[in-house]
């Protein structure tokens, strides 16, 4: 019986020898790893983080809970071990996250379609790193880590128990909406963290987020709508690359909102920009440019028109003249990343810092109030000094007044007797010549008589008077402390009231300069334990991480045992097949030049019987397998070293399914011979029954 050839007119797809192959295509595999993904456990507790800390906070003799407590009044934060132990447990919480970085982080976000990922694929050298195309959408926050330490890119995972575990390379081929085996590893994933061998700008961690859309489906690998997975994602970042197709025109107004929610730096990237050209892509930049300079102010990095495919920039709104320099302009601006690890450590020695701060403030001012005290003292010094002079001569006074007293009493006492005696001896004339009268030696004068009465009278009032002046003026001189000695006694007054007013006065100077210098010291001790319990306490930290890192080990995944690729398809084991081919596939890359790499499985390989990897499924009738491979356009008609093509091979071995199989995929292989030149009508006759039964038996 003749083959009937059913060419088709159509333009078939070019097929190729090398074909890319990710083993999380296929069911087997992927729910092989999401079981190890699942499974892993973080293998240490925050305990190991915490041991360190509270050996300084509570068990220490002089511990720190202790010192805080006896000196809290002392300090500007009265508070602050309650502050202090809210900052350890956002560091336990934070150091569980992973989401620690000293690089600079920049969130890459876009529309659909916007080519993130290959845009992404460009900046860090390796065009197959993250899916390309339409469908294939990251749902996994990712982050890229451009570095120099890895040739290759290494990948870990973090599972939602926060375990983290290495990952192959390939999984992030897999971690989309769409992927070919239609089980979403997504489902057992938080984030992922891939560090990429990027010198040229490394310091840098790209944040990939799924392409933005208004869409209010929720995927079915994270419960989440793209929106909610992206909105989430620009929280994170120090800046934002916002990536519009250049071939929807030259308007970002559809993304304004959430663009306007990124509170940082923003640049606005024209992808690409080569099917505009560079008189379009200018135009674009200068009309958005000048719109978006007005709407973001200071926060407009720039706006440029770009190509991956070409890495070229075409424009920039305000002049860059590469990608690079916009990198090192963010990283110098921005410096590292928003690691949330550091700002807490950094927030507890801000604590520490702004009580020393205030202490040492503190004891400046009480410095400059012991200095005036000082001088208060100084003072009062003099001043006591001053009053003894005064007093000394006072005393002087004093006594030479007293004395001037006495001699007034004296002179008062000798006037007083004088004039006694002047009295007493014109009383005895007056008495001898009333005497005389009396005894009429002066017959009856009455002049005589007359004057002698007006003198009488004269005379008393005299007398009276005289007693009235003295008993009034003198009076003071009867009190009881004119017998003692007056001078002494107000001497010896005042210089009790001199010593007494003297010694206050210096007294209260010298405690007030005692009282501030204590305060100065309790200030330096302050100062000087707070620096000492902030160095412990730090230390304590880090080695509390340490720990907690040590003893966290990362997971790796283990891949399914498998044969070589000829073994996996004899046994028709399609999960093992694709993982020898990645396999092979990486070890044949890793003996060539960078230049040279093929990143890809060689279908043109052929084992010892001369099959090709292909021809040899079809020999197997392993039409599974042969789907697979015409699936990731393996070329059909490609021979083998026996001279074969899969479709000849599967008429050899009369095979009607894989024939038909094979030809849906290039329907002219019916017209196909082999290299001797038989054809399939040649090549049915080969194989009899008999043959076939004889191979059974």
């Amino acid at each position: 019986m003749a083959l009937v050839s059913k060419k088709k007119n159509s333009a078939s797809v070019p097929k190729q020898q090398i074909i890319r192959i990710n083993p999380y295509e296929v069911h087997g595999n992927v729910l092989h790893l999401m079981s190890q993904i699942s499974s892993a456990r973080p293998s240490a507790t925050s305990d190991l983080f915490w041991e360190p800390i509270f050996d300084v906070i509570f068990s220490e003799e002089n511990s720190l809970y202790s010192y805080i407590d006896d000196n809290r009044s002392n300090l500007s934060n009265i508070d602050f071990m309650e502050g202090l132990k809210s900052k350890l447990d956002d560091l336990s919480i934070e150091l569980q996250t992973r989401e620690n970085t000293n690089h600079t982080q920049i969130v890459v976000a876009g529309g659909f379609s916007s080519g993130k990922s290959s845009f992404l694929n460009k900046l860090v050298g390796d065009g197959n790193l993250l899916p390309t195309g339409v469908d294939p959408v990251s749902v996994v926050p990712t982050y890229l880590y451009c570095s120099e330490q890895h040739t290759e890119a290494k990948v870990k995972g973090v599972n939602t128990k926060n375990a983290v575990i290495s990952l192959p390379k390939e999984v992030l081929q897999a971690i989309q909406h769409s992927n070919k085996s239609n089980i979403h590893i997504a489902s057992v994933l938080e984030k992922l963290f891939v560090e990429v061998n990027a010198p040229r700008i490394k310091g840098i961690v790209f944040i990939d987020t799924p392409g933005y859309n208004n869409s209010t489906k929720k995927n079915d690998s994270n419960g989440k709508t793209d929106e909610e997975t992206a909105r989430a994602s620009l929280k994170e970042g120090q800046a934002l690359i916002w990536l519009v197709d250049c071939e929807k025109g030259g308007t970002v107004t559809e993304d304004l909102n959430i663009i306007k929610e990124f509170k940082g730096p923003k640049l606005i990237v024209f992808h690409k920009a080569d099917k505009k050209g560079e008189l379009e892509s200018k135009n674009i930049v200068e009309s958005t440019g000048a719109d978006l300079e007005e709407k973001f102010g200071d926060d407009l990095i720039d706006v440029i028109a770009y190509s991956s495919l070409e890495e070229k920039l075409y424009a920039s709104y305000y002049e860059y003249e590469s990608l690079d320099e916009i990198f090192e302009d963010l990283k110098e601006d921005l410096g590292g990343g928003n690691s949330g690890r550091k700002k807490i450590i950094s927030d507890i020695e801000n604590m520490f810092d702004d009580e020393i701060t205030t202490s040492i403030a503190l004891s400046k001012e009480l410095e400059a109030e012991r200095k005036d005290a000082i001088q208060e003292k100084m003072k009062a010094s003099v001043n006591q000094t001053e009053t003894e002079g005064i007093y000394s001569n006072w005393k002087g006074t004093i006594t030479e007044v007293a004395q001037s007293y006495v001699d007034v009493d004296k002179a008062r006492t000798t006037f007083q007797s004088l004039s006694s005696d002047a009295i007493d001896e014109f009383l005895s004339f007056y008495n001898g010549v009333m005497k005389f009268e009396n005894e009429d030696h002066w017959g009856s004068s009455n002049i005589l008589t007359n004057a002698i009465k007006r003198a009488d009278s004269a005379y008393d009032r005299l007398v009276k008077r005289y007693n009235n002046e003295i008993n009034r003026d003198y009076v003071v001189y009867k009190q009881e402390y004119i017998k003692g000695d007056f001078a002494k006694t107000l001497v010896s007054d005042a210089d009790i009231l001199k010593e007494q007013q003297g010694k206050a006065l210096v007294e209260e100077a010298e405690a007030r300069c005692e009282q501030i210098r204590e305060s100065i010291k309790t200030e330096q001790n302050l100062v000087s334990s707070l620096k000492s319990y902030k160095s412990k306490l730090i230390a304590a930290i880090n080695k509390g991480i340490k720990a907690y890192e040590q003893g966290n080990k990362m997971e790796q995944v283990k891949k399914k045992e498998s044969s070589d690729t000829f073994t996996a398809v004899k046994q028709g084991d399609l999960a093992s097949l694709v993982f020898a081919m990645s396999i092979d596939a990486s070890n044949d890359d890793a003996k060539r030049d960078k230049n040279e790499k093929q990143n890809g499985y060689d279908l043109s390989k052929c084992n010892s019987e001369g099959y090709t990897l292909l021809t040899y499924a079809v020999e197997c009738g392993q039409i599974e397998i042969v789907k697979f491979m015409l699936d990731h356009e393996a070329d059909p008609s490609s021979f083998d070293r026996r001279g074969y093509n899969s479709f000849l091979t599967a008429v050899e071995q009369q095979n009607k399914t894989m024939c038909e199989l094979i030809l849906s995929y290039d329907p002219d292989l019916i017209d196909s011979t082999t290299k001797s030149g038989e054809n399939a009508e040649d090549l049915m006759s080969k194989k009899t029954f008999s043959k076939w039964l004889a191979n059974k038996l």
